[in-house]
């Protein structure tokens, strides 16, 4: 819709400093085709955040306003509240799907206009049932991808296995193809990010950080959490710090890459859509309600497999580069065709205007 504006709020600094920034990078793309506002609440704590008076200082009230709310933690965590927000449209951008949590805090008391959901499972549908009799409208809204960064770049194929990622208890099946992966890493001519999760000497900096920005939160204490910001930058990250176009140029040099669901949450996760963009073929599963894309074009494995029968799979798709090749280039031209930012920016361009129609 022509003219409409945003006051964005959310925790715009924990999503730049997440070992994962990739949401931060999609909003800045988005937010720069539209006159725009941003209230970070990352620090944030005990305040009353009126919409209508930030809206009269910084936007122009007499054009259509639209109150955007990041993904993250909500208005900062920090017992905020949010008040004279009543008549604007509300737009939330919903990752954390748990049901009661989301229902009762957040859905609920502030009357959302439109939710969008970045994960298509099992979870959503608990709670759009939970909502019933509610007027909030879901839209189907995934990651979206810079395709500058994620391509072809017409690299040798110098691995014949990628790994890289969290393997943390969220991620079961993909810790187990890291051991396997790991002690076959010469038969399978096999590269490994290792993964380090944002830990030093067994210390999860970024978990405890999030704590002990709940007590140093406000003014009061803006140069210690810039002092934080500064750690969670130059700590490791899962993947030992690898990102973006490096990240994308280590896996246009593998003929595969490891990608898996999250436990039992079966999510579409951004690796499903930055590994085939970068020209490597997916070794692993895939989410389920995505089977129409994914099928016949991964390598495709599964947690009922032994260790040998995993290996025996990897050294069978390896040993066939044409249908590797034949999956792999299949699926990059799916994904370039409905992943890409400029999908993100049109497809939210759409949601807007229906808003308003």
């Amino acid at each position: 819709m022509s003219g409409v504006q945003f006051l964005c709020i959310g925790p715009r600094s924990y999503l730049r400093n997440r070992s994962s920034d990739g949401l931060y990078r999609f909003y800045e793309h988005l937010f720069s085709n539209y006159r725009h506002q941003v209230l970070d609440t990352t620090y944030l704590q005990n305040q009353v955040i009126d919409a209508e008076s930030i809206i009269r200082d910084t936007l122009d009230p007499k054009r259509p306003v639209i109150m955007f709310f990041y993904a993250g933690p909500w208005l900062g965590n920090a017992d905020n509240r949010l008040v004279n927000h009543e008549r604007y449209t509300k737009i939330y951008d919903l990752q954390d799907q748990k049901t009661a949590k989301q229902r009762d805090e957040i859905l609920r008391p502030y009357d959302f206009t439109c939710c969008l959901f970045r994960y298509d499972g099992s979870e959503i549908d608990e709670l759009r049932a939970a909502l019933g009799g509610t007027n909030t409208r879901f839209e189907y809204f995934p990651h979206f991808i810079n395709l500058d960064e994620f391509r072809d770049y017409g690299l040798a194929k110098r691995f014949g296995v990628l790994y890289y990622g969290n393997i943390s208890d969220a991620y079961p099946f993909r810790k187990q193809l890291y051991k396997v992966i790991r002690a076959n890493a010469e038969v399978l001519n096999a590269y490994i990010i290792e993964p380090r999760d944002g830990q030093v000497n067994g210390f999860r900096f970024e978990r405890y950080a999030r704590v002990l920005r709940r007590f140093i939160s406000g003014r009061r204490f803006l140069v210690a959490n810039r002092w934080l910001d500064v750690l969670e930058t130059l700590l490791p990250r899962p993947g030992g710090g690898i990102r973006h176009r490096e990240l994308a140029r280590l896996i246009n040099s593998a003929w595969l890459t490891t990608a898996t669901t999250v436990g039992n949450h079966d999510r579409f996760v951004q690796k499903f859509a930055e590994i085939p963009l970068s020209s490597s073929c997916i070794l692993g599963n895939y989410p389920t309600r995505h089977g129409d894309l994914f099928r016949g074009r991964i390598v495709e494995l599964n947690t009922e497999m032994t260790d040998g029968e995993i290996v025996d799979v990897i050294r069978a798709a390896l040993s066939d580069k044409q249908e590797l090749t034949r999956k792999t280039q299949e699926l990059r031209m799916e994904m370039a065709s409905q992943f890409g930012y400029r999908n993100g920016v049109k497809r939210f361009g759409e949601i807007v205007e229906s808003l308003f129609s």
